[in-house]
């Protein structure tokens, strides 16, 4: 989330036709001189006075100045109909606003927000809101002018073009389609990251999807190749099973890059070792280091096993952005106490399967739709702060937040009413 001219016309009819005027003044003159001549005499006549026109001999158009007020209310009539035709007509821009914010630990329509079943849950006294952006114009149609020039006389809501959010190839459809398998993966991502972190059993197949040779794990690795279990090389230990990508991923935060490590994995239907360099994980948005390693490949993740079942009320709601908000919601209610305390809390982010909360679009309208209902601490991925800043609404504090385990913490903090040792976003201004 921008005809004739009227006054040229009043002067074109103000002003007298003076050639009209002139060839009447010649004709008198001829006139003149003929009744001069019937006397016989070869003296130069008198000149006599030739009085002005009269104004009946003006043009109509002058004499009426109803007709050329007619062409100037004419004229208006046609500039306004111009107008409103332009106002109503599709433009190329898009319009963004806050959009609406939800209790995950309540319920829309009298149905829970997210409900657990299979497993123990317990009862919560935290408010958690998850935020989300209203959006209006399709790939196909942008909003109209009119919209548009409402949209600019408001601080609350955002103009985009439409082509800078959409590529030209990319239906409505396209995009709805996409917004649902997002939701759809943020909630089975953060169902698994909340069930493991409370700790229940969690199993998930991890297949590599791509390598790079960039990495030294490009040239052992293959796409198709299943992880089973991992150990750092030189050790005598044994094999740690990798259950879940969470796992995996808090294996490697204790390994320091260039470490080489063993995998077991299953190729072709047959298990094997092989032995894999680890490299630096990537710094973030800020230009920080992250602890730890990382493989250097990509993994996709599939039949993943629960011991519980999370389902969702939501409706009308799409994209990715849900996630850490589903995370902490699934994970109060498998764990006794209120995750927060009494404090009203809200947040948004995506969800990865290691527990990596990703950054969103649209996180100031986010912060806006959470300050209506009263939240007073806002979560927000570590990569969206510089978009926080001096965006603040009042009374709110925007914590930065990078894990699910991190975010678990703030929370905590917040309901005991110690943030002493959070990071606010604002901190963040100077790092990078």
């Amino acid at each position: 989330m921008q005809g004739l001219d009227s006054s040229s016309a009043d002067a074109f009819a103000a002003r007298p036709n003076r050639s009209m005027v002139r060839r009447r003044h010649a004709a008198g003159r001829r006139f003149a001189s003929d009744v001069s001549d019937t006397s016989g005499a070869r003296s130069v006549p008198e000149p006599r006075s030739v009085p002005e026109p009269h104004a009946t001999s003006e043009p109509r158009s002058t004499r009426d100045p109803r007709s050329a007020a007619g062409r100037v209310r004419v004229t208006a009539m046609l500039l306004v109909a111009l107008v409103a035709l332009a106002l109503l007509m599709p433009t190329g821009f898009g319009m963004e606003g806050a959009g609406p914010a939800l209790n995950v630990n309540g319920q829309v329509e009298k149905k829970p927000v997210v409900a657990v079943s299979g497993v123990s849950t317990y009862p919560s006294d935290s408010e958690i809101f998850l935020t989300t952006v209203s959006s209006w114009g399709t790939p196909s149609e942008g909003i109209t002018g009119f919209e548009a020039l409402w949209a600019l006389m408001r601080s609350d809501y955002q103009l985009f073009p439409v082509r800078a959010l959409y590529p030209a190839d990319v239906t409505a459809d396209d995009v709805e389609q996409r917004n649902k398998q997002q939701m759809a993966s943020s909630q089975d991502s953060a169902a698994a990251v909340a069930f493991h972190l409370a700790g229940f059993p969690v199993r998930e197949k991890l297949t590599v999807v791509q390598v790079s040779k960039e990495y030294p794990s490009g040239s052992v690795l293959r796409v198709g190749d299943v992880l089973t279990g991992i150990r750092r090389v030189g050790r005598g230990a044994d094999y740690t099973p990798v259950a879940n990508f969470m796992e995996l991923a808090e294996f490697l935060a204790a390994v320091n890059p260039g470490q080489q490590v063993q995998l077991r994995i299953v190729r072709d239907g047959r298990e094997q070792e092989v032995s894999v360099t680890t490299v630096a994980q990537r710094p973030d948005q800020h230009g920080a280091l992250q602890v730890g390693a990382m493989l250097g490949v990509a993994m996709s993740v599939t039949d993943v096993r629960l011991p519980g079942k999370a389902s969702y009320g939501l409706k009308d709601i799409g994209g990715p952005s849900a996630g850490l908000m589903f995370t902490l919601g699934i994970y109060d209610q498998l764990t006794e106490g209120s995750l927060a305390g009494k404090a009203v809390i809200g947040g948004t982010g995506t969800m990865g399967w290691d527990g990596k909360i990703g950054p969103i679009g649209g996180i100031v309208h986010k912060m806006r739709g959470a300050a209506e209902h009263g939240v007073s601490d806002f979560l927000a991925p570590r990569g969206n702060c510089a978009e926080t800043i001096g965006h603040e609404p009042a009374h709110m504090r925007v914590w930065a937040v990078s894990t699910a385990e991190e975010a678990v913490t703030v929370a905590q903090a917040i309901g005991a009413g110690d943030t002493t040792d959070l990071t606010l976003c604002s901190a963040l201004e100077t790092v990078g």
